[in-house]
């Protein structure tokens, strides 16, 4: 009995449809995307922007590529809660079996990209942090300790994700907005000369590339979706 308790609590019906008393509401989908939304590679695109174009069109190219990505989401989101099955199991039904294998290495080769690039940029940042206190760490304990951090609610899946962002997102919000009120009184008023000129189809092709796997991929999200309403709000609310 305890073996089968335990065996529900991290059972994240990888091969099964999503049952009805797993469900979950848009307001929770939605807390899920903003928190995947809020990373360090959010904060790199934001660097690249402010280089190449002025706050303005830097925001503007931001808001028009993540309305395009918000699209896409909603549509592989109402697919999603059609099928209550992840975007692996639906990919094998329309591509086949092995087509279905080939896209599922494609996904899994991208997003271990992507975890490096994440647990690397954040060993930096934290290494950085710490100096400035007089704490010294090396950048490989970092490194263990951030992909761990990252690893623990992979393990228990979207339930834990969404429990997890129901406290982490209201708080890197808050930490966002007190550090740019921070920024913004220690900065000057002559704004920053552009370093490496952008376009604008270039700079909302950078906004789209960071998340358009995650678009894609949003059915892994919505088929915990209550209904359908749920799922095309909570994934439209949160990439925009």
């Amino acid at each position: 009995m305890k073996n089968t308790h335990k065996k529900q609590k991290i059972d994240d019906f990888e091969l099964e449809p999503v049952p009805l008393n797993a469900k979950r509401s848009w307001y929770v989908i939605s807390l899920i995307w903003l928190a995947i939304g809020i990373d360090v590679s959010g904060l790199f695109l934001g660097a690249l922007l402010s280089q190449g174009l002025s706050v303005y069109n830097a925001l503007l190219a931001t808001f028009i590529g993540s309305s395009i990505l918000a699209l896409l989401a909603m549509l592989c989101a109402n697919i999603g809660f059609q099928s209550s099955v992840s975007t692996s199991l639906m990919s094998s039904t329309v591509f086949g079996r092995y087509g279905g294998k080939a896209l599922g290495a494609i996904n899994g080769i991208s997003l271990v990209g992507w975890f490096a690039f994440q647990t690397d940029f954040f060993a930096h940042i934290l290494v950085a942090s710490l100096d400035k206190y007089g704490i010294v760490i090396s950048n490989l304990s970092a490194l263990i300790f951030g992909a761990l951090l990252m690893m623990i609610t992979a393990i228990y899946g979207v339930r834990a994700l969404g429990k997890l962002s129901a406290y982490s997102v209201p708080l890197m919000v808050t930490l966002i907005t007190v550090g740019l009120y921070m920024a913004s009184s220690h900065s000057s008023v002559v704004e920053e000369p552009i370093r490496s000129p952008l376009s604008m189809g270039q700079a909302i092709s950078y906004v789209m590339s960071i998340w358009i796997l995650a678009a894609v991929a949003a059915p892994d999200i919505s088929r915990y979706a209550k209904t359908r309403k749920d799922a095309i709000l909570g994934a439209g609310f949160g990439f925009l």
